[in-house]
C-alpha cells in the first residue's frame, strides 16, 4: 500500500516537474522573443537612421561637387561672354568691305548666336544627385569650347581684312613704280606688307599716294612751266619775224645821163629814224655789188 502511494507520490512529482520544464521553456522563449523583437526594433531603427544619415550624406556631397561643377562652369561662362562681347563683338563690328572673304563674317555670327546651356544647383534630385554636377560639368566644357570657337572665327575675320589690305598695297606698290617723288615711301610700303601690319600698312600707303601727289604736282608744274616758255619763245620768234618784214629796204632804179650808167636809189625804212638831230642828207653804200644812195 505503501508503495502504491510512494508511487503516486513519484508520479505526481513527475507531473509537476514537466510542467515546470514546460512553464520555463515558455518563458524561456517568450524571453528570447521579446529580445529577438528588441533586437530587430534597434536594428530596424539603426537601419533607418543609418540610412537616413547616409542619404543625406550622400545628398550634401552631391550638393558640394553640384556646387563645385557650378562655379567652374560659371567662370567659363564669364570668360567666353567676357570674349563675346569684346573682341568677337569688335570683329563683327567690321564692314564686310573691308574683308577679302565675306564668309568669315558669316561663320562668326552663327558662332554667337548659338544657345547657351543652363547652369544650376537647385534642382539636385535624390534618385541621381550626381545628374546637375553632370550637366554643370558639361556647361563648363561647353563654353570653354565655345569661347576657342569665337576665338578661332575672330582670327579669321580679322586674318581676311589683313589679306585685303595686302592686296590693296601690293597693287599701289606695283601702280606706283616710277611715280613717286621719294622711293623710300615704297620701300616702307614694301616691308610692311611683308610684316603684315595693318598700323605699318596703312601708314606707308598714305605716304606712297602723298609722294604719287607730289611727284604728278610737280610734274604739272614743270609741263606747265615748258609750255609757258615754249610759249614765249614762239612769241619771241614771231615778233622778231614780224619786225624783219617791217624793216626790209626798197630799192628805186636811178638813170644818169653822164656816161650811160645807172644806179639804185633805196628808200628810207618804214621804222622810226633815231633821234639823231633835225636836217637832211644823202648817203651811199654797196650792197651785194650794187651802190646804193640813200636820202636822209
Amino acid at each position: 500500500m505503501k508503495k502504491e502511494q510512494d508511487i503516486e507520490v513519484n508520479q505526481s512529482s513527475s507531473s509537476g516537474g514537466e510542467e515546470d520544464i514546460k512553464e520555463n521553456t515558455t518563458n524561456h522563449a517568450r524571453a528570447w522573443i521579446a529580445v529577438l523583437v528588441v533586437v530587430l526594433v534597434v536594428l530596424a531603427a539603426g537601419g533607418f537612421f543609418g540610412w537616413r544619415a547616409y542619404d543625406s550624406h550622400r545628398m550634401s556631397v552631391a550638393q558640394s561637387d553640384c556646387s563645385v561643377a557650378l562655379n567652374d562652369a560659371k567662370t567659363a561662362r564669364r570668360s567666353h561672354d567676357s570674349y563675346a562681347e569684346g573682341e568677337a563683338s569688335d570683329a563683327m563690328a567690321i564692314d564686310v568691305k573691308q574683308l577679302k572673304d565675306k564668309g568669315t563674317h558669316d561663320a562668326l555670327a552663327r558662332a554667337l548666336e548659338r544657345q547657351v546651356p543652363a547652369l544650376s544647383c537647385s534642382a539636385v534630385d535624390r534618385g541621381a544627385p550626381e545628374g546637375q554636377t553632370t550637366a554643370n560639368a558639361k556647361g563648363a566644357a561647353w563654353y570653354r569650347t565655345q569661347t576657342g570657337v569665337l576665338k578661332t572665327r575672330v582670327k579669321a575675320v580679322l586674318d581676311s581684312r589683313t589679306d585685303l589690305l595686302v592686296d590693296q598695297a601690293k597693287a599701289l606698290l606695283k601702280s606706283s613704280d616710277g611715280k613717286v617723288a621719294d622711293n623710300e615711301t615704297r620701300e616702307a610700303l614694301t616691308k610692311a606688307i611683308d610684316a603684315r601690319d595693318e598700323k605699318a600698312i596703312a601708314s606707308a600707303t598714305k605716304q606712297v599716294n602723298d609722294s604719287v601727289a607730289a611727284k604728278r604736282k610737280a610734274d604739272e608744274e614743270a609741263k606747265a612751266r615748258a609750255e609757258a616758255e615754249a610759249a614765249a619763245a614762239a612769241a619771241a620768234q614771231a615778233q622778231a619775224a614780224q619786225a624783219a618784214q617791217n624793216t626790209v629796204p626798197s630799192y628805186t632804179p636811178s638813170y644818169s645821163t653822164g656816161g650811160g650808167s645807172q644806179s639804185y636809189q633805196q628808200s628810207a625804212p618804214s621804222t622810226p629814224a633815231p633821234a639823231t638831230g633835225q636836217g637832211s642828207g644823202t648817203g651811199s653804200g654797196v650792197r651785194n655789188g650794187v651802190r646804193l644812195r640813200f636820202l636822209r
